[in-house]
């Protein structure tokens, strides 16, 4: 692999991964262009610790309040880092019990496209939702009083598709968030705060 495709894979990685297209896909695609066959562990790893320096950056405020408000109790704040939890559950079993069946088709330009699409359908269909939103939540830990742990499994069981090339992450689970109530920037936060143990 050389330089100037290293830097493109960064810079594609960079741009795709804050937007609901599936920064895995696009990677995978452009590795089938430059004939790139196994990029190293190394290189992947790096990928990703670059996005999730980002990510921190982006949200360190937001981030560094709901780190001193669990020092503190609070509990929409704990009742936020709990459902966070429980929100990681199903792509972590899902990772480990079906990784004999997903590891092959990591790198398969064919699953991308499929993947493509059903990531297009989930944005479509949230022209049906229109103004159907929660109360926008002032405090920006705190989710609205009828989230459930429902609401959290089901946004993780999203985030758990997202396992398989070309499915977005923060597609899914905005989608999954959106349908389940939270209003678009409650469902964009949450869906960023998935993304730090993702």
């Amino acid at each position: 692999m050389t330089l100037f495709t290293t830097i493109i894979l960064g810079i594609i990685q960079g741009l795709t991964e804050f937007l609901p297209i599936s920064s895995s896909g696009h990677l995978i695609l452009l590795e089938h262009l430059f004939g790139i066959s196994d990029p190293s562990v190394f290189f992947n790893v790096l990928l990703h610790v670059g996005t999730l320096l980002a990510v921190f950056f982006y949200f360190r405020e937001k981030i560094w309040h709901l780190f001193m408000a669990v020092l503190k109790f609070d509990p929409n704040a704990l009742r936020y880092i709990g459902f966070g939890i429980v929100a990681t559950i199903p792509a972590g079993i899902i990772g480990i019990v079906f990784s004999d069946l997903i590891e092959p088709i990591l790198t398969s330009s064919i699953t991308a496209g499929i993947g493509f699409i059903i990531t297009g359908a989930a944005l479509l269909s949230l022209k049906k939702i229109g103004t159907m939103t929660t109360k926008l939540e002032t405090n920006h830990y705190q989710l609205p009083d009828s989230f459930t742990v429902l609401d959290a499994i089901l946004i993780g069981t999203a985030q758990a598709f997202a396992l398989l090339p070309g499915i977005s992450r923060s597609g899914s689970t905005i989608t999954a968030a959106r349908w389940r109530g939270l209003n678009a920037l409650d469902a964009f936060d949450f869906s960023f705060f998935l993304s730090i143990p993702a």
